[in-house]
């Protein structure tokens, strides 16, 4: 899937509650991968409730979001490694891979 159909499946048909225009930024801090997954009833209403949609510098709500979508993906039978949720800075595009 190229980068611009899956952007506009986000943006246009998921609806999230902000646009997608760079995936490095606006899925670095889990937020939105988690509202994509509660979207899609893979995450409970109280498991998406403890969410912080919080940018830079803000890297304990991103440590939690990020542990409940590993539990959110181990669920499913995805195997999540923490640390590529910790390598976004340095691997262009690793966000995409969840979205695969």
């Amino acid at each position: 899937m190229s980068a611009e159909l899956l952007r506009g499946w986000l943006n246009d048909d998921v609806g999230l509650s902000r646009q997608v225009g760079s995936f490095e930024d606006d899925l670095a801090n889990g937020y939105l991968i988690g509202e994509l997954l509660h979207r899609h009833a893979v995450m409970t209403d109280s498991a998406f409730g403890g969410f912080k949609d919080q940018q830079a510098g803000a890297a304990i709500a991103k440590i939690q979001n990020f542990r409940q979508v590993q539990q959110a993906l181990v669920d499913l039978g995805v195997t999540f490694d923490s640390r590529l949720a910790n390598a976004e800075g340095l691997f262009p595009g690793i966000h995409t891979m969840f979205l695969r």
